[in-house]
């Protein structure tokens, strides 16, 4: 079995859990290959000698795994490495939320007998594509949980006309707006009032952000529509977002977001199912009001 571990930050409190990992996989003759940055900082404090990888050519489709430790940011910084090469992420909450990053540091031994037995469940995941790619992300333009567009000048609005499969939707006043997936509903635009779907809806989200007509809320359209944005504005440039990737872009332009050909693929281990994820972190079902 081969497994790639990746995470952005290492902080102190993470070192146990870090050695934990190698020394289970050790046990099982597994030796893991780390993202190169990651084991640059770990060797600030420990002294591990390993294989890197530093980019989605590094590694390949005989990885049965990549591991991403921290939050569910860190995850989404994994993707760019496990899609292209189809891996399995599974992902380890060393953060705060973990929407995305279920498993829990104390849940590392029975995680790992899970993986090594097949009891595990992936959960293939929808990606919105951004068209055209133009340059501004490279050769990834895929996004797990949404794609956005917003004002660079926080006095100003944002125009943005929407069609969807060449229909006219509207034309958005305000800060801007995103079309989030499914997993992405439990995420920016969840805040930004949209509804939340189960992982496996074959849907998207409009969701407007700040609109200034207060009667414009978010819409669901099926998976298989092409949405078409033109964006307007008094200023020459606006942001454009790929989950936690921005670039700046010029204004007049047009887009198209689209549901991906790819999938991202998620492990989810026995009893983690997402209505439970949503109970617990969203702590529905708990009295506090006092």
């Amino acid at each position: 079995m081969k497994i790639a571990l990746f995470a952005r930050s290492v902080h102190p409190e993470d070192f146990g859990l870090i050695q934990k990992i190698i020394k289970l996989l050790d046990q099982f003759n597994i030796t893991p290959v780390f993202y190169k940055p990651f084991l640059n900082r770990l060797n600030n404090e420990l002294n591990i000698n390993a294989e890197t990888f530093d980019n989605h050519n590094d590694i390949d489709q005989s990885y049965n795994f990549i591991f991403s430790i921290g939050g569910d940011g860190t995850l989404l910084d994994t993707l760019g490495y496990a899609v292209p090469n189809n891996i399995p992420i599974m992902g380890i909450n060393t953060g705060r939320l973990g929407f995305l990053s279920t498993i829990s540091p104390h849940q590392i031994d029975h995680a790992l007998d899970c993986l090594l037995n097949h009891e595990y469940k992936l959960e293939e995941r929808s990606l919105v594509e951004l068209k055209p790619a133009t340059g501004l992300f490279g050769n990834f333009n895929l996004a797990l949980n949404e794609i956005s567009i917003q004002k660079s000048n926080p006095t100003t609005m944002l125009t943005i006309n929407v069609s969807v499969d060449g229909e006219y939707l509207n034309s958005y006043w305000g800060d801007g707006i995103m079309i989030a997936t499914p997993t992405g509903s439990t995420a920016y635009s969840l805040s930004c009032g949209g509804p939340i779907m189960t992982p496996d809806s074959k849907n998207l989200i409009i969701t407007p952000i700040a609109p200034h007509n207060l009667t414009v809320r978010p819409i669901v359209v099926p998976d298989t529509s092409r949405i078409s944005l033109i964006i307007e504005g008094r200023e020459s440039s606006f942001i454009v977002g790929l989950d936690s990737r921005t670039q700046v872009a010029t204004a007049d332009t047009t887009l198209e977001v689209s549901r991906a050909e790819a999938m991202a693929k998620i492990v989810r281990l026995p009893g983690n199912h997402f209505f439970t994820t949503i109970r617990r972190k969203l702590a529905w079902g708990l009295d506090l009001r006092n």
